[in-house]
């Protein structure tokens, strides 16, 4: 080495550097035979790891290491699991409801704490079959680091099994239940079957007990006899029926105690029950002590033994002389009231308490046109009366009403007014006595003499009313002449002063007339002249209108006519009422109308009606009216159509509008006259109407009258 060199020179060593060189080398080789026992004990956990049939996890958050097992039970390559969550693992939510990745965040940090978790866990495989597991959780610690050791094993064949022993436990417990409430139910079966039989025996006891007394207290005859035809038994009645002592009657046939007059000819009624028959009845004439004749109904019945065979007869003995004597009575009254009933005019029934029917008289035909067959199929007298009153206060009261009028309709024929008569009886089964008289002809007359008497006096009112309308009108065109007279001078007056008056306000400025204004007054004074003059002139028009409407017009029909002055004329007369009715009158008069034949008093009268029956039928002012006039040249008619929106006419009400004295107005002053004397005088001009109406809606009144020359 040289001394002024740090270093050795080449080819020659330091010997301390040697020795540290080959210090080295020593601690190399013994770390690296430290590395391969390190490698092979760690092969050795490896191999014990993967051993394992259980999944062990490393984690903290994140899985970090896994065996073989873990890899096994999710279906999956340890790839598809270091780096993920435990919650990857798992469906969202848990069997109770919880989110998994949240319970499984608490679970790590609970066992990081060091609290050993231990629990059931549902997983996810990564082919996505659902399995169940048991997971425990222990902290580890490693290089100074904590850390979570996950072990868990797939428990679902064994869930499955529990499941299907617990199903197992449950259908038992279900049989073991079911078994044993039949059993309860067999015991408390059994139970009552005993009670029922110790129950049965005492009502056997009771029953013979209870026919023996019925036996001997029946009110008709009761005998047993054997198989010999001897009485082994008889009650008081049968004595009494044959007007025998009880030591005559025992064992002795009954041929002899009470005979019948089929003794001995082969029909005999006890042969009958002893030779099989379980029930015999029949009519017998018998013979008492005495040789007195009684009619008696005979039943009797076999009672057989154990065998099934005939052994004895009981028979029954009904005394039915009086009451045959009473039947042939009510016979011949039946037949006696039964002739009666079919001479009268009235319809008879008898009906129960519901109108069921009893009996019907063969008169129904002549009032309801049905023959008592159809009568009988209809069932309910509610069917043929509907407001019979079977169930009233008064009926419940007084067991009878009479003089009860009711409409009804006829099969086939027009509307008939009966009278009935409500009676309580029981006869027939029935509980009520029904008589029906036709006073349909009786009323007729009487609504014939009652129209007749309103014709008068509605003729007598109308005379009046043309005498009192021409009186009236002669007392207003008095006045209203002076009116027409003294405003046409005063109007001329002002024409002359107004030029003074004129001057006279150039000079000295306004000044007070009347007072007003005289500038008020030069402007608004014309006016009220004109005005005066027309309304004077529409009195004059009005009045001159209800003269001529009231005046006794002329029965020729030859007037030449024209159809709108005819509406003008007529619409004059209403113009107050209908202002005072309608913001929504319309008129539309056609053009080119030709003239016709007929009077023009009547016409007018015609519009009148109609229009006014309009006016009435309106509800309020904006519902509107329109008339209209035009001509059809196809079938030469003069039309007048009067539409309006009013409430309409009932369907009902429409066939008898036109009637005469019919009216839906009587509260209010309607006569029921002007329609019917309107369509009198549409015939007349060999015209007609035609009307439609719908409930609600309106009514539309056509009036056509034909074309007709003078010489036609």
């Amino acid at each position: 080495m040289n001394p002024g060199h740090p270093f050795p020179e080449a080819g020659q060593a330091s010997p301390d550097l040697a020795k540290e060189n080959q210090s080295l080398k020593e601690s190399l080789a013994k770390a690296e035979a430290e590395l391969q026992q390190l490698k092979q004990k760690l092969a050795q956990k490896n191999a014990m790891l993967d051993g394992f049939s259980e999944g062990l996890l490393l984690m903290d958050d994140k899985f970090l290491e896994c065996n073989e097992a873990a890899c096994r039970i999710w279906s999956c390559e340890e790839k598809d699991i270091i780096g993920y969550f435990a919650s990857d693992f798992a469906p969202d939510f848990q069997p109770d409801g919880t989110p998994s990745f949240e319970s499984a965040q608490g679970k790590v940090k609970q066992a990081l704490r060091g609290d050993r978790q231990r629990f059931e866990w549902v997983d996810t495989r990564k082919d996505g079959v659902i399995i169940n597991t048991e997971v425990a959780l222990n902290r580890v610690r490693v290089h100074g680091h904590d850390y979570v050791l996950a072990t868990f094993r797939d428990i679902t064949e064994r869930k499955a099994l529990e499941a299907e022993r617990a199903d197992m436990m449950k259908f038992m417990e279900n049989q073991i239940s079911e078994r044993t409430a039949e059993l309860v139910r067999y015991n408390q079966a059994l139970s009552r079957e005993i009670n029922q039989r110790i129950e049965v025996e005492k009502d056997l006891e009771r029953a013979y007990q209870e026919l023996s007394q019925i036996f001997e207290t029946s009110g008709e005859g009761l005998v047993v006899v054997d198989a010999d035809y001897t009485i082994s038994k008889a009650n008081k009645a049968f004595l009494d029926l044959s007007g025998r002592k009880p030591e005559d009657v025992m064992r002795r046939t009954c041929q002899n105690m009470l005979p019948c007059k089929h003794c001995g000819n082969g029909d005999c009624i006890i042969d009958e029950a002893l030779s099989g028959k379980d029930f015999v009845s029949k009519d017998i004439d018998c013979l008492r002590a005495g040789k007195e004749e009684v009619t008696c109904i005979v039943t009797c019945a076999a009672m057989r033994n154990r065998q099934g065979e005939a052994s004895s007869a009981v028979a029954n003995f009904r005394d039915v002389t009086e009451h045959r004597r009473w039947i042939t009575m009510l016979e011949n009254s039946e037949e006696l009231h039964r002739v009666i009933l079919e001479n009268i005019s009235d319809a008879v029934f008898i009906t129960d308490d519901y109108g069921e029917f009893c009996f019907i008289s063969a008169n129904v035909e002549k009032i309801f046109g049905l023959t008592v067959e159809q009568a009988q199929e209809l069932g309910n007298i509610k069917r043929l009366l509907p407001q019979v009153p079977l169930q009233d206060e008064l009926m419940d009261k007084n067991e009878e009403i009479n003089n009860l009028e009711m409409i009804i309709s006829s099969l086939g024929a027009e509307d008939r007014t009966l009278n009935l008569r409500i009676k309580k009886v029981n006869i027939q089964g029935g509980t009520h006595l029904i008589t029906c008289q036709d006073i349909s002809e009786k009323k007729r007359m009487e609504e014939e003499a009652k129209r007749e008497y309103e014709q008068l006096v509605q003729a007598g009112k109308l005379v009046s009313l043309g005498i009192l309308v021409s009186g009236v009108a002669h007392e207003v065109n008095n006045p209203n002449n002076f009116i027409l007279l003294n405003s046409s001078l005063l109007s001329k007056v002002w024409e002359d002063t107004k030029p003074i008056l004129d001057e006279y306000y150039e000079e000295q400025g306004d000044f007070l007339l009347g007072n007003l204004d005289y500038a008020t007054v030069r402007e608004k004074l014309p006016n009220l002249f004109k005005g005066i003059n027309q309304g004077a002139h529409r009195i004059k028009r009005i009045v001159t209108g209800l003269k001529d409407y009231a005046r006794q017009g002329s029965r020729g029909m030859n007037e030449v006519l024209s159809i709108n002055q005819v509406v003008q004329a007529a619409l004059t007369l209403l113009a107050n009422q209908i202002k005072k009715t309608t913001n929504g009158f319309i008129v539309n008069y056609g053009m080119g109308i030709p003239h016709f034949l007929g009077n023009f008093q009547k016409v007018e009268q015609v519009i009148i009606n109609v229009v006014q029956n309009s006016l009435d039928a309106l509800t309020d002012s904006g519902q509107s009216i329109c008339v209209q006039t035009n001509y059809d040249k196809t079938q030469r008619l003069i039309r007048v159509t009067v539409k309006d929106q009013g409430k309409g006419i009932d369907p009902k009400d429409l066939p008898h509008i036109q009637d005469p004295f019919f009216t839906t107005k009587r509260t209010c002053g309607g006569t029921g006259l002007g329609l019917a004397i309107s369509s009198r005088i549409i015939e007349e001009h060999l015209g007609f109407t035609r009307i439609s109406s719908r409930k609600g809606y309106g009514t539309t009144v056509e009036i056509c009258f034909p074309v007709r020359s003078e010489a036609s």
